[in-house]
């Protein structure tokens, strides 16, 4: 649905690169985005960063979460 302001602006000379983000099958997917447009505006130091800090948090919230007793549950 967007084609046509893509196409605007590509005529007036601004790069244009369409992304898919919400798309990706994975939660940590996002991160690689987040690297890819670091790369892109120069901030790729930056992006690693944040990248790498994310994965770091989802890796330590994994551990707690396995740490937890397991409960049953019904879920109807």
């Amino acid at each position: 649905t967007h084609t046509e302001a893509m196409e605007r602006v590509a005529a007036l000379g601004v790069p244009v690169l369409p992304t898919f983000i919400d798309a990706e099958p994975h939660y940590l997917g996002r991160a690689d985005w987040i690297r890819l447009m670091g790369l892109m505006t120069g901030k790729g130091r930056e992006a690693d960063a944040l990248g790498a800090e994310i994965t770091a948090n989802v890796a330590r919230l994994k551990q707690q979460a396995a740490a937890q007793p397991r409960t049953r549950l019904l879920w109807a």
